[in-house]
């Protein structure tokens, strides 16, 4: 018989690992607009002028990869209806934002 109730594993290799990557969601670092998205959106940041900018579809793929800057327009008219969601690398720190796409 299995035995589940094992508790935390302390002093493991995996109790000592930390994430450098700050988690955050703010609307103060990032604005994304229009959102629903027809075609494009654009993005304005707040702290920086540059970030990593990764969409995933609902299941977790990823369909758009790229390097963004501030004020720049995505495009996303090759993509079909659906809520995405968008990741945004800035310096140390990372902002999920729902990306809603409509034809």
């Amino acid at each position: 018989m299995l035995n589940y109730n094992l508790g935390p594993v302390v002093g493991s290799i995996c109790d000592s690992l930390s994430s450098e990557i700050n988690q955050l969601h703010s609307d103060e670092l990032l604005t994304l607009f229009p959102n629903p998205v027809y075609d494009r959106f654009s993005v304005h940041f707040t702290s920086s002028n540059i970030a990593k900018f990764i969409l995933r579809n609902n299941v977790g793929a990823i369909v758009l990869e790229k390097i963004i800057s501030d004020n720049e327009i995505v495009d996303l008219s090759i993509l079909s209806s659906g809520t995405y969601i968008g990741e945004f690398y800035i310096v140390q720190n990372v902002i999920r934002k729902k990306v809603i796409k409509v034809n």
